[in-house]
């Protein structure tokens, strides 16, 4: 089952607010290996014909090896917050052109996919949750502070404010907030007022820029 390819050019249907594609085929080089990929596919026991969700398409590792056993009787829902993971579903499609759907959004919204696409339910469902080592790796994206790059850290970067925009409008409380409860950072009201202070100087809008805030702050950790 595929999204309709008889669409207008450059047409963007619209699944639960997130754009659906059939992408064109694309030459992916780029090396990206799924860990214990047979191990979890075992897991989710696929069967021929039937219907999956993969809920982190990332570079389709995952739904690749769903495709292979659906067979051409069965889909794979692959979904991803990360428009720049189309390019490896244009490769999945290519091999398996009837057996994918590309959907830019969230799986905790899988729920009103399904129905916007028409199914009466689905037989199984994997998320391979984190990022992935694509995000970590490239410093535009500003997932890690070993690289200059923009403070971004958006997996979809035309949703929502970035980190940076984060960063020059939330209150000391509500960093420090966010520092202890996602970061687990015991000093994170130090690290907030450290922000609040140095953000009335100069904008924090590089990776670089807040880890060295930080580390004046905190220190440097092994």
């Amino acid at each position: 089952m595929v999204v309709n390819e008889q669409e207008p050019e450059n047409a963007q249907p619209i699944v639960a607010g997130a754009k659906v594609h059939v992408a064109p085929p694309a030459d992916v080089t780029e090396s990206h290996i799924s860990v214990l990929a047979d191990e979890a596919i075992d897991s989710l026991a696929v069967r021929p014909g039937g219907v999956y969700i993969d809920g982190t398409f990332g570079a389709g590792g995952h739904a690749r090896r769903i495709a292979e056993r659906v067979g051409p009787d069965g889909c794979v829902i692959c979904i991803d917050r990360d428009p720049d993971v189309e390019r490896y579903f244009g490769a999945l499609v290519a091999d398996f052109p009837e057996r994918a759907i590309f959907v830019i959004d969230s799986y905790a919204n899988m729920t009103a996919i399904v129905h916007r696409l028409g199914l009466d339910g689905i037989d199984g469902v994997l998320l391979d949750l984190g990022l992935s080592s694509m995000q970590l790796g490239e410093a535009g994206r500003g997932f890690s502070f070993q690289a200059e790059g923009p403070l971004d850290m958006r997996f979809d970067q035309s949703r929502g404010g970035s980190a940076s925009d984060l960063i020059a409008t939330a209150s000391e409380f509500e960093l420090a907030r966010i520092l202890f409860e996602y970061g687990e950072e015991r000093q994170s009201r130090r690290i907030a007022r450290a922000i609040v202070t140095a953000r009335e100087r100069q904008s924090i809008e590089t990776t670089t820029q807040l880890a060295a805030l930080v580390e004046r702050t905190i220190g440097r950790r092994p």
